[in-house]
């Protein structure tokens, strides 16, 4: 016996079903917002992906990835696996977020130190997407100063990046790191 009424559906995939042996995407009336609702395959197996569930994860292109609905983070911080509900430019349709990877950053020591001057120096690996990176300095870990973000291409190579830094104050301990931003998430590497 089924009951009547509508579907209140938001941020979902409803594909590749079956009724009877023959595909149907779904039976009835439904409302809601940024759905998939197809039999077109956009994602993989089903499988042990590390949650409580087995859940098929997003695949590459897929149309899954960020076309949700943002406000579903106002009460699903995470998604079936435990991990940010939201990764990238927006939440992704269906119970598992891509997690998009940060950038890999590292800080190296600073070069050509002088009593107001350094080059500050490190590396960054923007993990497969465009990529911001910025120095921050100062007399205290609180920084305060930051050089201009300079932009990477997308790669998966690790790069050697530096400026040259003036107005330190003489007499001081001066603090640095290196920080990168990409779709992921920010990064810093060590002070």
């Amino acid at each position: 016996v089924l009951n009547s009424g509508t579907l209140l559906l938001t941020n979902n995939l409803v594909a590749d079903n079956l009724e009877d042996g023959v595909p149907v995407n779904i039976s009835g009336s439904y409302v809601g917002e940024n759905n998939l609702i197809t039999n077109a395959i956009v994602v993989g197996a089903l499988e042990n992906n590390g949650g409580p569930t087995l859940t098929m994860l997003p695949l590459p292109g897929s149309a899954t990835r960020d076309t949700g609905s943002d406000s579903v983070t106002n009460y699903l911080a995470a998604d079936q696996l435990g991990l940010s509900r939201r990764s990238g430019p927006h939440v992704d349709i269906g119970a598992v977020e891509f997690q998009y990877p940060p950038p890999l950053v590292v800080t190296l020591p600073a070069a050509g130190v002088t009593n107001t001057t350094a080059t500050l120096r490190g590396t960054v690996n923007p993990s497969g997407y465009d990529t911001l990176h910025w120095f921050e300095f100062g007399a205290s870990t609180n920084f305060g100063n930051a050089t201009p973000p300079v932009l990477m291409s997308a790669t998966n190579v690790a790069a050697a990046v530096q400026s040259l830094i003036t107005g330190f104050m003489p007499g001081v301990t001066n603090y640095a790191r290196l920080v990168a931003s990409n779709v992921g998430s920010i990064a810093s590497g060590g002070i």
